[in-house]
């Protein structure tokens, strides 16, 4: 819509004040034009009008620029504002571009920024045009000096004419701002509505997709766990079957090895109803445990180093520095050490191979003390006491060996548990010797008396010498209540041609310790030993009378002194 002015004021006569008027309307923080209110004229009083000099008027009219009142671009009624097309509108004589306005997912706060944005950029060019209109219309609010009181001034019915038309011309472009502000409210709210329902809708599915994903990971993740947990139930089940068969195969072993100790057990019954008592039954019921942990070691353990030709190679090599270094002992405790420490360390190296390594290692070390004493301390009796200290110093740290010694020295000499061997029916005599441990040479000849003897006295001796050993730290798993039992079953075992040698070795070797350990007890067993047990020994072998004499002329020292003699070097030198 145009709105044409005609103006013919004097420039003197304009004075650009307006008093009164309504409250200014704002909408989105913009001031509009406020209208003169009609009543202020009417009270209004205008003097005389000065007619306007000819070039002034023709300078307002030619060089005076009008302005247009065409506010918006045409177009049709109630459509709205172009909001998503590069538009170009012309707004008093300016073009502006409507921008671009895109729907994207952004923070509240860019949203309110770019919609100011967008409307200031907008509403630039109406700004301009309503800033000039009002600097037009307030040069046409005109007012005359006031007229003195009491005289009324004239007026011109041309003026108030033109002042109602512009009072109509402001309302009706007040109206307009008013409308044309509403409805781009509108447009801009239905934009907001319309991204922010975009934007939930598009959160809506991303949701929605996250619930897919999520499902199906649970979904793959319970499938893993099921398929886990079938294979480890027949796993299970497998080791279950597995371990079933094994204990049910050492079940059928183990009642075969009860029916045939029990089977042996009656033949010793037997021989021994056939020829008088040989052997307690607690001590063979003792040296069975150890009989039986050679079988294993032989059986089991042999078997498991011969399989592996690396772990053979490093157990034989670990043989000989073992031999080596008990070969290399002597009678001092800085000695002593030296060798036990050297064992010991070969011992924990075998535990990096495996508790079969370390087992077998153990037995190599019980046999070469055993077989020291067959050696050595056979041929003198003081050998055997630093051979049981540094063994007593291995003992502490390796228990298990203490039994593997017992092992060799129950399969070497049967006098340790102690035990007579019987000639089982159809045994040939070198047969039945073997069994008492007679050792056989190159030739198939079997050795003398005398050295069978002296290896027998040896082992006894070794025996004798370890339970009598005793440390700061009281660690001996072979202690002197060994010493006790092995005298009172002797005690109770009618004697051989061997007996006295046995019995006055150990009693020389480890009576001291046994005298201040048991006090009275112990010198009733010797008495009984003296007046019940020497007197039946045999006396048709030359040995057996030999050591008969030695074991009487020792009882009567010892009833004279009240002391036991004891053999040289039981206190071993630092």
């Amino acid at each position: 819509m145009k709105y044409g002015i005609p103006v013919n004021f004097h420039e003197s006569d304009v004075t650009g004040n307006v008093t009164g008027g309504r409250p200014k309307s704002t909408v989105s923080g913009r001031t509009r034009p406020t209208a003169i209110p009609r009543t202020e004229f009417t009270h209004t009083h205008f003097t005389a009008l000065t007619p306007i000099p000819a070039e002034r008027k023709r300078r307002l009219d030619a060089s005076t620029p009008r302005p247009t009142w065409q506010l918006f671009s045409p177009r049709t009624a109630g459509t709205g504002f172009p909001t998503n097309t590069h538009s170009t509108t012309k707004t008093l004589g300016l073009e502006t571009r409507v921008p671009r306005m895109k729907l994207r997912r952004v923070e509240a706060s860019v949203v309110t920024g770019a919609q100011k944005q967008a409307v200031d950029k907008y509403a630039s060019g109406i700004r301009k045009e309503v800033d000039e209109t009002m600097e037009e219309l307030a040069r046409l609010a005109v007012s005359g000096p006031k007229a003195p009181y009491g005289m009324e001034q004239s007026r011109d019915p041309g003026v108030s004419g033109m002042l109602e038309q512009i009072h109509r011309m402001r309302d009706e472009l007040e109206q307009k701002f008013i409308d044309e502000d509403e409805e781009k409210l509108r447009v801009i709210r239905e934009a907001e509505e319309k991204i922010r329902r975009a934007a939930e809708e598009k959160v809506r599915k991303e949701r929605e997709r996250v619930e897919a994903i999520e499902r199906a990971e649970q979904a793959r993740l319970e499938a893993i766990a099921l398929a886990k947990k079938e294979k480890m139930e027949a796993e299970l089940k497998l080791a279950q079957e597995a371990w079933d068969r094994k204990m049910k195969k050492e079940e059928e072993e183990e009642k075969e090895r009860e029916r045939v100790r029990k089977q042996e057990e009656e033949q010793r019954k037997q021989q021994q109803a056939a020829s008088g008592l040989l052997v307690s039954p607690q001590a063979l019921e003792w040296a069975a445990k150890y009989r039986d942990l050679y079988r294993v070691l032989m059986d089991e353990t042999a078997v498991q180093m011969a399989s592996d030709p690396k772990v053979k190679a490093w157990c034989f090599k670990q043989k000989g520095l073992i031999i080596r270094s008990v070969g290399q002992l002597v009678s001092t405790m800085e000695g002593v050490r030296r060798v036990s420490q050297h064992i010991m360390q070969i011992i924990a190296e075998a535990e990096r191979y495996g508790e079969a390594v370390h087992l077998w290692v153990l037995n190599l070390a019980a046999k070469a003390i055993v077989k020291q004493a067959e050696a050595e301390v056979s041929a003198k009796l003081s050998a055997a006491y630093p051979l049981a200290a540094m063994a007593v110093e291995v003992m502490e740290r390796y228990p298990m060996l203490a039994e593997l010694i017992f092992v060799r020295l129950v399969k070497k000499c049967p006098y340790v548990v102690p035990q007579y061997m019987a000639r089982k029916p159809g045994q040939s005599v070198n047969e039945y010797l073997k069994s008492m441990g007679y050792k056989e040479h190159d030739d198939d000849e079997l050795e003398a008396s005398a050295a069978y003897e002296s290896r027998m006295v040896g082992m006894v001796a070794l025996f004798a010498a370890i339970v009598q050993t005793t440390t700061p730290a009281s660690g001996n798993p072979m202690s002197v209540h060994y010493g006790w039992t092995w005298m009172a079953r002797m005690m109770n075992l009618a004697p051989r041609v061997i007996s006295p040698g046995l019995v006055m070795t150990f009693v020389e070797i480890a009576g001291t310790t046994m005298m201040a350990a048991y006090g009275k007890q112990f010198k009733k067993l010797l008495r009984i030993l003296a007046t019940h047990w020497v007197p039946k020994i045999p006396t048709d072998d030359p040995l057996a009378i030999a050591s008969k004499s030695r074991l009487v002329s020792y009882l009567e020292e010892y009833q004279q002194k009240g002391r036991l003699g004891e053999i040289e070097g039981r206190i071993i030198a630092p």
